[in-house]
């Protein structure tokens, strides 16, 4: 309920925030809705820091998806120290290389098996991993 009526309010026509940082707050994926609609709605963010949250691989696919619209402004999103599948980075480094005037910082702790090969990729800070 919380992330709703920020989202809400941020979406007020006089509201001129350009950076969010939402971390350590327990967020999940249910939030990732309401997060997606200021994404593509907002005239001012640019800068959304989600970090040490919950959002699960099927919030991080949402954003993936909004953040490849047109309308989307955000210039940079930040989703440190959480974890992701596979199929979740994959979807992150398709949208740096579709939107490279977007920055996507994600870590990851562990190396990360390739499903088809058996193949640990392993991810630092930046959207790249490597073999």
């Amino acid at each position: 309920m919380g992330v709703k009526l920020l989202c809400k309010g941020l979406l007020h026509p006089n509201c001129k925030i350009q950076m969010l940082e939402l971390d350590n707050c327990s967020l999940t994926s249910h939030c990732c809705w309401d997060l997606s609609r200021l994404l593509t709605s907002s005239q001012s963010l640019r800068q959304l820091s989600l970090d040490s949250n919950d959002l699960g691989d099927l919030g991080v696919m949402l954003f993936c998806e909004v953040l490849k619209q047109q309308g989307c402004l955000l210039r940079s999103l930040q989703l440190c120290k959480m974890y992701f599948n596979y199929d979740t980075i994959c979807a992150l480094e398709a949208l740096q290389e579709e939107k490279p005037e977007l920055t996507i910082v994600f870590e990851r702790a562990q190396p990360v098996m390739e499903p088809r090969h058996q193949t640990p990729l392993l991810c630092g800070t930046t959207t790249r991993c490597r073999r």
